[in-house]
């Protein structure tokens, strides 16, 4: 009970001490009775100080009155009310003349030449960042070329390679061989038990993320592999057909010679 009635004294307290018109009003009367302020705090006894306060200060209740509460009550409510009149009119005012001042700069600094030293270093500048641009440039058309001659590469040896029939399985022929991609593709299926997640194959793959979605639906289109959901991690993971291990198997196997083909 003791605490709510503390909290609440504090609160109201806190509220009066906040608002503008009892910071107005503090100023005001400090400014009006700094003499009074000024014979407290003095050395003289106390006696005296009632004495000069009494005599000369504030002689008759008209002087207590109007400098103790009239007279601060006035300014601080002049202040609150016709102060910002002004002071918007000088605040515009003011604004006003700094956006023309800088404007008048920019024009000037328009206008006047660039030195030889700012001429250098702007072309300096200027250079290297069309230096950095171009070998940017060379960069990605490079990435873009690598990538495009193992995309050929892999068309062209599927092409080469005969497709079995649409009733039998790709495994079928038994002299049939998939790129060495693919084949790094069905050894990290076998290196993950036969289960091997979407991010864990672009993680361990030598290869980049986008070659390695396309060799993944690759292994998908030959019925090499599977994708499916994994309902436990809500990741897309691959596993082996029986066509996918017997190419994996039939890659291991040495090739034929000349003579037994």
């Amino acid at each position: 009970m003791i605490d709510e009635i503390v909290k609440g004294v504090r609160l109201h307290l806190s509220e009066r001490l906040t608002s503008p018109l009892f910071g107005a009003l503090a100023v005001s009367w400090v400014a009006w009775n700094h003499r009074a302020i000024i014979v407290i705090l003095s050395g003289e006894p106390v006696l005296k100080k009632f004495e000069i306060i009494d005599t000369i200060l504030y002689p008759t209740a008209w002087h207590l009155l109007s400098t103790g509460l009239v007279l601060p009550l006035t300014s601080a409510l002049v202040y609150l009310f016709a102060y910002p009149y002004p002071a918007k009119y000088v605040y515009h005012f003011t604004r006003r003349k700094q956006r023309e001042m800088l404007e008048i700069r920019r024009n000037i600094e328009d206008e006047t030449p660039l030195t030889v030293e700012d001429s250098k270093r702007l072309r300096s500048d200027l250079a290297k960042a069309e230096q950095s641009y171009y070998s940017e440039l060379d960069r990605k058309d490079a990435e873009l070329e690598r990538l495009k001659a193992r995309v050929n590469l892999i068309a062209e040896t599927q092409v080469n390679t005969p497709l079995p029939p649409p009733a039998a399985a790709p495994h079928t022929g038994p002299k049939t061989r998939f790129s060495p991609d693919l084949v790094e593709m069905l050894k990290l299926i076998e290196k993950a038990n036969g289960t091997l997640s979407e991010s864990a194959a672009i993680q361990k793959s030598e290869l980049s993320q986008v070659e390695t979605e396309f060799l993944l639906g690759e292994l998908r289109r030959l019925e090499l592999s599977t994708r499916g959901l994994d309902r436990g991690t809500g990741k897309y993971v691959y596993k082996f057909t029986h066509a996918g291990r017997a190419a994996l198997l039939r890659d291991r196997q040495p090739e034929p010679t000349a003579d037994e083909a």
